[in-house]
């Protein structure tokens, strides 16, 4: 029960974005403003074109941005120490780029995807647990921002075969065991994960994959998912989420998944932050899958040691803001054909770097012993 409680669904309504407007610029710098309340459609920020047959084993395509593994004294962030493992692009590299391979046991499926941006993006979106990415000359620049390829290793199976697998590396050192385990110094942490764990048959309370989806069920019953409810001026946001005395469990998905993994860290339990968007299945179409702005979201993951990094996303049963409409899917078929379009001749030019240096070096020449001069 506790393990097929655990479906991962996104905890964001239709009517507005996982995130906050701050929160989106660190996703995506050109994404629009989110309209709340305005029941319209929002925008499409990408289409996705899989090149497998891929079923997300929970309904829901996620495509991973960023990773928040680092604790800055408020919140999680990029980790900034070279040290740590960064298994997503920084920026857009201009050249293939491959990622270690996770785990895989057979529980894992290689799954090619070609993606054109709609909007300016700070780095790639790419589906979860990514193994190579390379850039495509794009077909139609008037219309897309950038494309490229990627091939992502993401998981195929529910979560019923988790409960016997392993949490964390014994071959981790011990400063990214730490890294993943830092927490605000709030004792309040603790004491409401372990009084969680307490309530879970006694077999089970010795079990990290337990405890795990013990705190997640909690909070996916507990909390009330609404983007009115900031937490903004908190000096926690997370402790006033979840300990506050008048919005106890009242806000979206930045509050979610910081609240999972410091609930997780606290006990011993390595975890992250992944940032990207949660797409749901229902916006696929074909081989075709339509990315709107408020996919925009924010999610916990957990390691597994057979597995690697697996999402464990926390979804509130409650709602308090208004449904917006379905997603449109009559612009899917123009994008996905102008994606799939053969690029015009005048960009499938290759720059001969080299000839253009020797065409204009003499000027550049000319123009440092002129600043020199003066």
């Amino acid at each position: 029960d506790i393990l097929n409680g655990g479906q991962a669904n996104k905890d964001k309504q239709s009517s507005g974005s996982g995130q906050s407007n701050e929160d989106e610029q660190n996703v995506n710098s050109g994404q629009q403003e989110k309209q709340e309340g305005s029941g319209g459609t929002p925008p499409p920020v990408a289409v996705v074109l899989l090149g497998d047959d891929y079923e997300p084993p929970n309904e829901t395509f996620y495509l991973r941005q960023e990773i928040q593994s680092q604790f800055n004294g408020l919140r999680l962030v990029a980790p900034t120490d070279p040290i740590i493992p960064y298994d997503a692009p920084r920026g857009f590299p201009n050249q293939e780029v491959q990622f270690p391979e996770p785990p895989d046991d057979g529980l894992r499926k290689s799954v090619m995807a070609d993606v054109a941006l709609l909007t300016q993006h700070t780095a790639p979106i790419l589906i979860e647990s990514p193994i190579l990415y390379t850039p495509t000359v794009n077909p139609r620049p008037g219309r897309f921002v950038r494309t490229y390829r990627s091939v992502s290793m993401p998981l195929n199976v529910g979560y019923e075969r988790f409960l016997d697998l392993s949490i964390g590396s014994p071959h981790w050192p011990t400063e990214y065991w730490e890294h993943l385990t830092q927490t605000p110094p709030d004792p309040r942490y603790t004491e409401l994960a372990q009084s969680i764990i307490a309530q879970l048959p006694l077999e089970y309370r010795d079990n990290l994959v337990a405890q795990a989806f013990a705190i997640k069920l909690f909070l996916d019953e507990q909390t009330q998912y609404t983007m009115k409810e900031r937490h903004e001026n908190a000096a926690d946001p997370t402790a006033e989420f979840l300990f506050g005395p008048h919005k106890q469990f009242i806000g979206y998905c930045v509050h979610t998944s910081h609240a999972a993994v410091y609930l997780w860290r606290s006990i011993g339990i390595p975890a992250r932050i992944g940032v990207g968007y949660a797409t749901p299945a229902e916006q696929q179409k074909g081989s075709a899958i339509l990315v709107l702005a408020n996919d925009a979201h924010s999610w916990p993951e957990l390691y597994f040691e057979e597995l690697g990094w697996v999402i464990l996303d926390v979804a509130p049963q409650t709602t308090l803001d208004e449904m917006g409409e379905p997603p449109d899917l009559a612009m899917l078929d123009a994008l996905e054909e102008l994606a799939r379009a053969e690029p015009d001749s005048q960009y499938r030019q290759t720059i001969d770097w080299r000839a253009l240096w020797q065409e204009y070096k003499i000027h550049v020449y000319a123009t440092i012993v002129g600043i020199l001069a003066l």
